[in-house]
């Protein structure tokens, strides 16, 4: 029987039966590191059981691109190569790459909501229930970095928008957001800014209806993608061609920004959909800026006044935690600084904050934007990058595991936000990111380390996977 292929963006079949998204996933980081370090792709490709493994690989790769500048290019180049090779855009049973799909017209017109409130004119955070600005604001962004849940450029950043909140006047400015009802995705303080948003999401009414709800709290303007008879909306995976189209007629511009989550290995496919965008929107604004949100759970290269805080407290550690180690064999409470290593000329150390259970296709999805960025950036395009904290989702919330990992890991120094004050700081980020010269980098490395807001994970004594069941426990006595 001849296999079925499905409709819009899909991984390619590798044989008979489906494809094997894990495969898929093992191939594209085995091929991005293959030309800097031969050794290390042939052991990622040796593995049999990837999903199981995974975790393992991350460091050597940092380090793999750590070598040079034109290292960390060439494996952001070549895994992204990779990546679109594992994918296809088929549509009414015709198959092509996804880096060929062009605009196609006529099938979308635009639903327009203005605005009905009052543009703030101040950086307001909600945070703990309240909303803080002014001094308060500033006291709590002090303790962020007290705390060292945020890098010091992070916190120079959100004070000077504190203390001079010109910029968030954003009348006259337009943004892309695909995935735009994304909870830690910017939409609403950029609409309480004052911004025209141009929102890509899927075409549900409670999805449609709850962006047209913010859209009228605020100051700003919400443009609609919509077929009729459709809510408002539109499928990143199937409508590739038309959502192309569509944003090519909404005129200039400023900041498209890439913050579709799905599920599983359709994470990578949306991320597949949305750099096609980005990349035909490029080509016609070059003066447009390239955004993504960072997941906190994932590989970094971190300071060494960073990594000092760490080592210091892990060798302070609690009496609890060695013999907690002793009895797991290792398997808990290892030290968060898993190697030593230079950037920039200068001393640094490697994080490794994956959460094992996100899965590989996770961590294929926000590597890919981080190669992106890379590459973009590297083309002289502007670009906003900057790692968001853990974050207490609804998705996060509704599994019972992972609410009391969130609970417990305060203990652990890391702490965790709520969505609204989270996609706050991350639009001010972004904003001042709109606003900052076009930098120069010696290595791109350096974009995910200045601005980081990592909640602790990065100075947390210890690595994120061997404490998340610790804190799990302490999350559940906490709920009681």
């Amino acid at each position: 029987m001849a296999q079925t292929i499905g409709e819009g963006v899909q991984f390619r079949p590798d044989g008979p039966g489906r494809p094997s998204t894990i495969t898929a996933a093992r191939d594209v980081f085995a091929s991005a590191v293959e030309a800097v370090d031969p050794a290390l792709a042939g052991a990622i490709r040796s593995e049999s059981d990837w999903r199981a493994t995974y975790t393992r690989y991350g460091v050597p790769m940092m380090l793999a691109g750590l070598r040079s500048r034109e290292a960390a290019l060439t494996i952001a180049r070549k895994g992204v190569q990779a990546a679109h090779n594992k994918v296809q855009f088929v549509r009414d049973g015709r198959a092509m790459p996804v880096s060929e799909v062009a605009a196609l017209s006529g099938a979308f017109e635009t639903e327009t909501i203005c605005g009905e409130g009052k543009r703030f004119s101040s950086l307001r955070v909600p945070f703990g229930g309240r909303i803080l600005e002014g001094a308060e604001l500033e006291q709590e962004i002090i303790r962020w970095r007290d705390r060292h849940l945020a890098e010091p450029a992070c916190v120079e950043a959100l004070l000077a928008l504190a203390r001079d909140p010109a910029p968030l006047d954003l009348s006259g400015r337009t943004f892309v957001l695909l995935g735009a009802g994304a909870e830690v995705g910017p939409l609403r303080p950029l609409l309480e800014w004052g911004a025209t948003v141009l929102a890509l999401d899927l075409d549900r009414p409670e999805v449609s209806e709850r962006i047209a709800a913010t859209a009228k709290a605020t100051s700003g303007r919400v443009l609609l993608p919509r077929k009729p008879g459709r809510a408002p909306g539109a499928d990143l995976l199937a409508e590739l061609p038309e959502i192309i189209d569509w944003l090519d007629k909404q005129g200039k511009i400023d900041v498209i920004g890439a913050y579709a989550y799905l599920d599983g290995e359709k994470h990578v496919r949306v991320t597949i959909a949305m750099d096609r965008i980005i990349s035909a929107l490029a080509a016609i604004h070059p003066e447009t800026m390239v955004a993504y949100l960072m997941t906190p759970t994932e590989v970094f290269a971190v300071p060494e006044k960073t990594a000092v805080i760490s080592r210091n407290s892990f060798d302070g550690r609690g009496l609890l935690s060695r013999p907690l180690r002793s009895l797991s064999r290792g398997r808990l409470f290892e030290a968060n600084i898993r190697s030593e290593a230079a950037l920039d000329d200068s001393p640094h150390a490697v994080v490794d904050c994956v959460e094992a259970r996100q899965g590989p296709n996770y961590l294929l999805a926000k590597r890919l934007q981080r190669w992106r960025v890379f590459l973009a950036q590297a083309e002289g395009r502007r670009v906003s990058c900057n790692v968001a904290p853990m974050t207490r989702t609804r998705s996060v919330l509704s599994n019972r595991i992972y609410a009391a990992g969130y609970r417990g890991t305060k203990p652990l120094g890391i702490e965790t936000f709520d969505a609204d004050t989270t996609n706050t700081v991350m639009a001010a980020l972004l904003v001042q990111d709109l606003h900052r010269p076009l930098a120069n980098r010696a290595h791109p490395e350096t974009i995910l380390r200045d601005r980081a807001f990592h909640g602790g994970l990065w100075t947390c004594p210890y690595q994120l996977r061997t404490i998340i069941e610790a804190g799990v426990a302490a999350g559940l006595l906490r709920a009681g």
